[in-house]
């Protein structure tokens, strides 16, 4: 009542509507006056903001330019009365067989050559019955036909013809069983050249071994069989590997899914972790393979994350597999050989799988371990650079890093020399990796061929699509990362 009393004096005193019209504006424009400023103070932050990233830039580019300027000095000081050239990223290599076997260093001309050796061994292990030989045909089946990517291996006719027919096997053999694994005397290494192909140029980037292997071997390996002592060549092998990929059976995994221990199943894992850990080869993939049976109950598919919780729950061993501190990349990779579209079925009582009549093979993931092989290699050959820079170690590391290694580096204007008493990077090597990644990026795009191609540029744009499925593969599977040490 009192706010009332208030009110009637107030409009007693003052009867014009001209006045409270009046502060009714008043009031409006006193608002408007405080948003104004409001608004204003808002622009002039983001104004500062915006300046202060220029002001940044501009600091970075003039300390790049100071710091290119000062290592233009350094070389002009090593190389009296040289002219320093800006390396280009490369340059066409000699004639085959003449590069130098561990990436030249800068001639007259101060640019390097690739080296002539550019293998990448990948060496499969698994017990038998794990699907390796599956795994094998649906990755040349995925690229063997080139596609959007431009990337193909391609491989010698009498290769060719085994593989094309492994893969007919696959998808029309009456009864719908599949082919039986690897046998000792099947044991032998693939080699395909790795091929970016546009529309009328084609260029080869590089050379991929995969190694197959009987799981037989793997057996005598691990001390599973003591029948044979462990096969020599075999273990020369899997030290000289790039990348090894250590397969768990999908299919007997499951039997641990479901809670209840298998000490059988378990013994075989804990095997295979032990023959992998034993390698000299760090630089490590675990490939889940059937992952099509690892199904819920409710219909859906276990994670990744389900299953590395129940082998940590199963197998103490695992957990310390992961957590070796001299353990470089580790990845775990799940892999459908035979798809996820219900192509295979179970065979019955007998175990094993067959094929359902009517539904297309389309083998899933296959193409993963690929694609992260030469970024893991790359990674790990950059840490040990990076360990050993400035020890005595650096002469004895010198001669270990990966052929595919030093030609990337070329490629991305890195040169790299090895010798006597070790190796000289022409950039800080902890920055290698971040350096590599920028230059490919800038340069190629993802599934667009480079309209020029030659061996430098069909590297580079191998490398950066190899990139691009490794991020959009950890986007699906964040948990896939194993390894506790190093960056990625």
């Amino acid at each position: 009542m009192g706010l009332l009393r208030r009110l009637l004096w107030w409009r007693n005193r003052y009867p014009s509507w001209s006045f409270w019209l009046g502060l009714v504006i008043t009031i409006l424009l006193s608002l408007s006056t405080v948003i104004f400023y409001v608004v204003l103070a808002a622009v002039c932050l983001d104004l500062v903001k915006l300046i202060s990233r220029w002001i940044l830039d501009l600091v970075k580019l003039i300390s790049r330019w100071i710091w290119e300027r000062l290592q233009d000095g350094a070389r002009r000081r090593r190389l009296p009365g040289a002219t320093v050239q800006p390396p280009p990223a490369y340059r066409a290599p000699p004639p085959a067989n003449q590069g130098h076997p561990d990436g030249s260093p800068p001639g007259r001309d101060g640019r390097a050559d690739l080296p002539a050796d550019r293998r990448v061994r990948i060496l499969v292990l698994g017990f038998p019955g794990c699907g390796k030989t599956l795994m094998l045909a649906g990755l040349y089946y995925y690229f063997a036909q080139g596609g959007p990517t431009g990337i193909r291996l391609s491989t010698d006719q009498e290769s060719n013809g085994r593989l094309l027919s492994l893969v007919a096997q696959i998808r029309t053999t009456p009864g719908g069983y599949f082919p039986p694994g690897t046998s000792v005397t099947e044991t032998r290494a693939w080699s395909f050249t790795v091929k970016v192909e546009s529309a009328d140029q084609d260029a080869d980037a590089f050379t991929l071994e995969y190694l197959d292997y009987a799981g037989r071997l793997v057996e005598e390996l691990a001390g599973a069989r003591t029948d044979d002592p462990p096969d020599e060549e075999f273990r020369r092998a899997v030290d000289n590997a790039d990348v090894l990929m250590g397969v768990i059976d999908g299919e007997q995994l499951m039997k641990l899914m479901s809670g209840s221990y298998e000490a059988e199943v378990v013994d075989r894992i804990d095997r295979l972790l032990n023959v992998l850990i034993r390698a000299r080869q760090r630089n490590i993939h675990l490939v889940v393979s059937k992952w099509d049976l690892l199904v819920r109950g409710d219909g859906g598919h276990y994670t990744m994350a389900d299953v590395r919780r129940t082998l940590a729950a199963m197998s103490p061993a695992f957990g310390n597999f992961q957590r070796n501190p001299r353990l470089g990349k580790l990845r775990m990779i799940p892999v459908a050989a035979l798809g996820m579209n219900g192509f295979a079925v179970s065979a019955g009582a007998g175990g094993g799988m067959m094929r359902k009549s009517g539904v297309e093979w389309c083998p899933w993931n296959v193409e993963v371990p690929f694609f992260c092989a030469v970024p893991d290699i790359i990674r790990y050959d950059v840490d040990k650079m990076a360990a050993a820079a400035g020890t005595p170690s650096q002469a004895s590391l010198a001669r270990s890093i990966a052929r595919i290694t030093l030609a990337v580096l070329a490629v991305s204007g890195l040169t790299v020399k090895v010798g006597v008493p070790g190796f000289t990077v022409n950039c800080p090597i902890i920055e290698a990796v971040q350096r590599i990644r920028q230059y490919v990026g800038d340069r190629y795009a993802r599934c667009s061929v480079p309209a020029s191609l030659d061996e430098g540029t069909a590297i580079g744009y191998v490398v950066n699509e190899c990139y691009g499925w490794v991020d959009e593969f950890e986007r699906r599977w964040p948990d896939s990362r194993l390894s506790m040490r190093g960056g990625w």
